[in-house]
Parts: structure tokens; sequence; C-alpha cells
């Protein structure tokens, strides 16, 4: 395991030792095994300040066009980035091992919503890589 795949994992491990913190998006695919690569660190939780032995948290972004509220707040550590989504309520999720993992219905059902109701705010681009991650998690579901 390379350094910074190591660094990160110790960061997830240690993010869920905090009982709010839930791992979506990109994370919560790695951590259910859907995907190999781990970029930044996505998190759900009520209160990011709680979270300040990672990093300074910066507040700010309270429109973002992806997450339950809009909020959004951010930790770098070491490079890494921790974006945390800031809601009081969080995404259903189910255990993964120790790591409470949002749910692959959850984050279509999130995705779809972007689209129907952002689809005006987004970038050509951004609205591009929204259907390919619909696309993608579509294919996750499990055949009844």
């Amino acid at each position: 395991m390379n350094s910074l795949l190591h660094f990160k994992t110790k960061l997830i491990n240690d993010l869920s030792e905090f009982p709010s913190v839930v791992f979506v998006g990109g994370t919560s695919e790695y951590l259910q095994g859907f995907r190999s690569e781990l970029n930044d660190i996505d998190i759900s939780t009520k209160s990011p300040e709680l979270l300040w032995k990672f990093g300074y948290v910066f507040r700010g972004q309270n429109k973002s066009l992806y997450g339950l509220s809009g909020q959004r707040a951010f930790i770098k550590n070491q490079g890494i980035l921790i974006d945390i989504f800031v809601d009081d309520n969080v995404p259903d999720f189910i255990n993964v091992g120790k790591f409470k993992c949002q749910t692959v219905e959850s984050m279509l059902k999130l995705s779809e919503d972007t689209k129907i109701y952002n689809k005006d705010l987004l970038s050509p681009p951004n609205y591009e890589r929204l259907l390919k991650r619909i696309e993608r998690l579509k294919s996750y579901k499990k055949p009844l």
C-alpha cells in the first residue's frame, strides 16, 4: 500500500470513531468495494467543528448543489481533502464493518434529485459527470 493510500486509510479509520460521521459519495463506494481508487474523503455530519483534530474546518459553501442541505465544509490534512457535507439529517446508511456508509439507493436518489432540480445550475462538464455517476450507481444495484 502506498503511503498516501495508507494515510487516507488512517484518516478514514480515525473519522469512523465519530458517531455522527457517515461516509458518503466516492468514499462510501470505495468502502463498499465498488471503487478501487480513493480521491478525497467524503463525509456527512451535523457538527464539522468536532473534527478540529484533523485540521482547520473551513466553512463557507452554503449553496452547494450536492448534499442534502447545500452546506459544505472542508479540512485539508497533509494534502488530503476531507469534503464535509453538513446536515442535521444523515443520509441513509449501512454498516460496513465499523464504517457507516451511505447506501447506493441514497446516493442514487440524491444524484437524481440534483439532476432534476439543479440541471440549469450545473456546468456542462459537471452535468455529464453527474449523468455518468447515475449510470454507475444504477449498475451497483442488485437485481431482485
